[in-house]
């Protein structure tokens, strides 16, 4: 079982619960492993999650991408979160019927972050478990290569005069610029 045949089960499986608090998910649904189109890797306000209405999809499904970062919980409880955005209409975003709705449901926190509360979570564990083992592990972002900084290196007077420029490697490599204040070349300074 993949990860996404796993998440489409418990779609299935969440779809009594949703229709009892008087919500249908909707059928055209397909449920995904991948990263939110903004704000998937941020280190201050990282999105677990993400839904497409109808409207964005050439056979309009409605898609929900799940983050891969995320473990079996935190994914599920991601999950719950998105099929309220797909049981609403396109532009209700976490207004007072995604908030009733979420809810309704056992979802809670900020609207924009609400995750399963204590009933909700132990039904979906229960629902996971009946389903199997999560076919997924965690992706760790931490390991990923760090972004590049500035190409340009420092070089500064020699005499300590202050004046500074900026220059690649590359130019650095052909020699230093001559410094104006002195007539000397410059060094290379570490630091902004």
């Amino acid at each position: 079982m993949t990860r996404e045949d796993w998440l489409n089960t418990m779609v299935a499986r969440l779809r009594p619960h949703f229709e009892a608090h008087g919500a249908t998910v909707p059928a055209r649904l397909r449920v995904s492993i991948g990263f939110p189109s903004k704000g998937g890797l941020s280190l201050k306000r990282r999105r677990a999650g993400e839904h497409w209405g109808e409207a964005c999809s050439a056979d309009g499904h409605h898609e929900i991408f799940v983050s891969p970062l995320l473990e079996q919980a935190e994914a599920v409880s991601t999950l719950a979160h998105e099929l309220c955005h797909a049981c609403l209409p396109a532009m209700t975003k976490h207004k007072g019927p995604f908030r009733k709705l979420g809810a309704a449901i056992g979802l809670e926190g900020k609207p924009t972050s609400m995750d399963a509360g204590p009933d909700l979570a132990v039904m979906l564990a229960r629902l996971g478990t009946e389903i199997g083992p999560w076919p997924a592990a965690r992706l760790n972002a931490s390991e990923l290569p760090k972004p590049q900084g500035t190409r340009l290196l420092k070089v500064v007077c020699p005499e300590g005069s202050g004046y500074c420029v900026r220059i690649t490697k590359k130019w650095l490599d052909t020699g230093a610029p001559i410094c104006p204040c002195c007539n000397e070349p410059m060094i290379e300074r570490e630091g902004p």
